[in-house]
């Protein structure tokens, strides 16, 4: 396993730190239905990165409430999280 006290140093914010702690955790894979999804640690550190972009100066990031059928436009304070969605898109 990789240390992420760098991540924790570097981003200081609440959204990282609590993934970061998550990822940590000796049961870090959770439900059973998700179990099987695996990142390398470069994908991880490139989502961490983007995140603490987004979701920077100890804050968490406001995300989306509605389904885009639902609501097709961004209401105010969720631009942000459209950006870091779009942007994990070309992570790879």
């Amino acid at each position: 396993m990789n240390n992420f006290n760098t991540f924790l140093k570097n981003f200081n914010n609440k959204a990282t730190d609590y993934l970061i702690k998550r990822l940590e955790s000796p049961n870090y894979r959770g439900h059973h239905l998700v179990q099987h999804y695996r990142y390398n640690f470069g994908i991880i550190s490139a989502i961490l990165r983007t995140l603490d972009k987004y979701a920077s100066n100890k804050t968490l990031l406001q995300i989306r409430t509605k389904d885009l059928s639902k609501q097709p436009t961004n209401l105010s304070g969720w631009e942000n999280y459209n950006l870091f969605c779009n942007e994990l898109q070309e992570i790879k």
